[in-house]
Formats: structure tokens, sequence, C-alpha cells
């Protein structure tokens, strides 16, 4: 074989070689695209269970968390009020207990408190809401009076979780 055709052999060649490579390569893409798709969409719904299983563990930590307090049910607010705020006159209705799920229950209490100090006030609702297991203050409405500056009306609503 002559230099030249030696050349044009291994360019024919070479030539070859590279249809095969891009012919091989939109094969490929062909092929697998539909495959990485699926494979992406996979990885998605495994990202999306991580993130569940996240927020799962962060809520049966709160379970457990519950389940240590000392107490399953919140105390009753009549003997709070009667202990912390002497003297003034309210009235505690239960509002409603409902089902959250399995075995707890929701409760929430309308505490109505007629001519009651202000900072009095605060003071009782931060109370409520530092017991083990806490009333979560959901609804207020205060009314100024007339007669007495810094004094109120005051209905509020908590709620708590019972075991």
């Amino acid at each position: 074989m002559s230099a030249p055709k030696t050349s044009r052999t291994w360019l024919a060649t070479g030539f070859i070689v590279l249809l095969i490579g891009a012919g091989w390569t939109v094969h490929s893409l062909r092929h697998y695209s539909p495959h990485r798709l699926h494979l992406d969409r996979k990885l998605a719904d495994l990202q999306r269970i991580a993130s569940y299983q996240e927020s799962h563990e962060e809520k049966r930590d709160a379970v457990r968390a519950f389940d240590a307090l000392p107490a399953q049910r919140p105390p009753e607010l009549a003997p709070l009020l009667r202990e912390h705020l002497p003297g003034i006159r309210a009235e505690v209705r239960r509002r409603e207990t409902a089902a959250a799920w399995g075995d707890w229950q929701v409760h929430r209490m309308e505490v109505s408190l007629d001519d009651v100090p202000l900072e009095r006030l605060g003071f009782f609702i931060s109370l409520a809401e530092t017991q083990r297991p806490p009333w979560r203050l959901i609804e207020s409405n205060i009314r100024a009076t007339d007669q007495r500056p810094g004094h109120a009306r005051a209905t509020v609503v908590f709620e708590a979780l019972s075991k």
C-alpha cells in the first residue's frame, strides 16, 4: 500500500468509527431518555418521602415529649383563677371537646372576666400557657371599662390537648 492509499484508509476508518459513535449516541439518547425521566421521577418521589419522614419524626418527638409530661391533662382553669386572681368575678365555660387523633382530645375553654386589671389578665394568660400540658390562647376579646382605668372586661378562649 502506498502512503496516500494508507492515509485514505485510515481517514475512511476514522470516518466510519465517527459515524458509528454518532449513531450510538443518538440511539442511547433515544433509548435511555425515557429511563432517565423515570429515574428522575423516582428520585423526586424519594426526596418527597424523605421530607415527609422528617416531618413525621418531628411530630413523633412532640408526642414523646407530651407523653413524658407528669400529667396527661391540663390543669383546670377555675382553680387557677381562684388562686391567682382572687376577688375577680370570672366564669369558666367548656366550649367544646373534640377528638384530635387516636386517643387524643382537644379541649377549648372560654373564660369571661369582669373588671380585671389588665396586668393581672396578662399574668393569667402567661400562667395558663406555662402549665404542663399548656393551655394555648386562641382567641381574646378585651373591652375597656368606663369605671376604672387599666381595667377591662375580657373573654379569652384557651385550647389544650389531653390524652
